[in-house]
């Protein structure tokens, strides 16, 4: 696996910022609720051995109170390797992005196979429009989402202008399978 910094990762880290971001204000993406409690502020809330009291403390003093602590209710963080969807088990590939470039005179996309992680399948990327068929093929490598396909970039100059249909798919020792096709307008 080839760590990298670039097209791939910088979308989703901008997407796991704002979704580390929404907990602290009080929003949580896992299950549309967040916990907050009131006491000192830590990362953790109460310790276990704290109980919840209804009778006043003889120390309470007109002072302001201390701001809520947000608790965000997460998942545990995987303890051993990730693992994906068994072998023989079919995937179902996603275009995580697909953007006609008139400047540079390209159509990108940008494709992934989420609940598997593996290295060295085969992801193919096929663009048809009108009676032009164009594929290109990458091999997939695992990332923290999935298999990534990577970029693939067809030529506009190679496609008749109207509506290109595009459909990627993937195939290894293990599993395969085809995207949901997804139109876009080549002007």
């Amino acid at each position: 696996m080839t760590a990298r910094w670039g097209w791939r990762t910088a979308p989703r880290a901008a997407v796991f910022a704002v979704a580390c971001a929404l907990p602290i204000a009080g929003c949580s993406l896992l299950n549309g609720s967040a916990i907050i409690e009131s006491g000192s502020p830590s990362a953790t809330g109460p310790s276990p051995s704290e109980s919840p009291s209804a009778s006043p403390s003889a120390s309470a003093s007109p002072s302001a109170s201390p701001s809520p602590t947000v608790v965000a209710a997460a998942t545990p963080a995987p303890t051993g390797p990730i693992t994906g969807a068994p072998a023989g088990t079919p995937v179902k590939p996603e275009i995580f992005l697909a953007t006609v470039d008139t400047g540079n005179g390209v159509l990108r996309v940008v494709a992934d196979v989420p609940g598997i992680y593996e290295d060295g399948g085969i992801c193919t990327v096929k663009v048809t429009d009108a009676s032009i068929v164009l594929q290109k093929h990458n091999t997939g490598e695992s990332d923290v989402a999935g298999t990534s396909c990577g970029l693939f970039a067809f030529s506009l100059s190679e496609l008749p202008t109207g509506t290109a249909t595009i459909v990627a798919s993937y195939q290894s020792a293990g599993h395969a399978g085809s995207s949901d096709p997804t139109k876009v307008t080549i002007p």
